[in-house]
């Protein structure tokens, strides 16, 4: 509230110190209040005083309390896994629909603890909200909806949801194209390392050479290849003459599970 104090003479102000006064209404509806303004006389001015103003003040109504709730509808391994959830939030005790936003938080279990990961905020269609398809990776995860307090609203949240996204498994394939006699003689491999679902892989992979020595596999070297569309190439590769065999080792990495192609055997003769 503001105000003034003129002289009477017309609209010059006056100056000095003014009062302004608050009764309660009490015996009665104790919101309801007044204010006035009070000038007590002081140097050359006799004292005057405003109308009344009432006013009332009412407390702020208790938080209207919510109910969330969430549905783990499916979830699927991969590279990246995904997941997919919905649910509602609803006033408590019935199924009124609140409004508002909900945030879908995810934890990963590392380390043996439980640890915050990301979320994904939606707001409220008729109470309803859904996340499709979110990614996640390998591990043990869950999964719950939190509706934070706002508007006349109070917070509540749901339950934990858990669930597990697997490595994606793979097979490994080589294929001996070419053996070149000599000393050393040359060797050409190539393969591809597919998902279960025969799409391309990404990553590493290892061909191993072994050798037979004294009656026995012995291994001998590494090729490492990087995967491109799922395919690898080793050409003219050098070894010595003798009996060999030769396999794709594609390690577990990322969100892969590892496999390894059957062993070809080949035998590099000297000119």
């Amino acid at each position: 509230m503001s105000g003034n104090v003129f002289r009477d003479e017309g609209c010059a102000t006056a100056d000095g110190t003014v009062n302004v006064n608050f009764d309660k209404l009490e015996g009665g509806a104790w919101t309801y209040w007044r204010a006035r303004a009070v000038f007590p006389a002081q140097g050359d001015y006799s004292t005057s005083e405003s109308n009344y103003h009432d006013f009332e003040i009412k407390p702020v109504p208790a938080p209207v309390p919510t109910e969330t709730f969430l549905t783990l509808d499916s979830y699927q391994n991969g590279a990246p896994g995904t997941v997919s959830v919905s649910g509602h939030v609803f006033v408590a005790g019935g199924t009124t629909p609140a409004t508002g936003t909900v945030n879908v938080n995810f934890d990963k279990l590392e380390g043996g603890a439980w640890t915050y990961k990301n979320t994904a905020s939606r707001t409220l269609v008729n109470g309803y909200y859904e996340v499709l398809n979110w990614a996640v990776g390998v591990g043990q995860w869950r999964v719950r909806a939190v509706f934070p307090a706002q508007g006349n609203y109070a917070s509540s949240a749901s339950n934990y949801h858990e669930f597990s996204i697997q490595p994606v498994a793979t097979n490994a394939f080589i294929t001996i194209n070419q053996v070149l006699p000599g000393q050393p003689g040359h060797v050409s491999v190539s393969g591809h390392v597919l998902r279960a679902n025969g799409t391309p892989a990404m990553g590493t992979v290892n061909v191993n050479f072994d050798k037979v020595e004294s009656g026995s596999w012995t291994y001998k070297d590494t090729a490492s290849r990087t995967l491109v569309n799922g395919y690898y190439e080793v050409l003219n590769w050098a070894v010595g003459v003798g009996q060999w065999r030769v396999r794709a080792v594609f390690p577990a990495q990322g969100d892969y599970s590892g496999s390894e192609s059957d062993y070809h055997e080949f035998v590099v003769n000297a000119r």
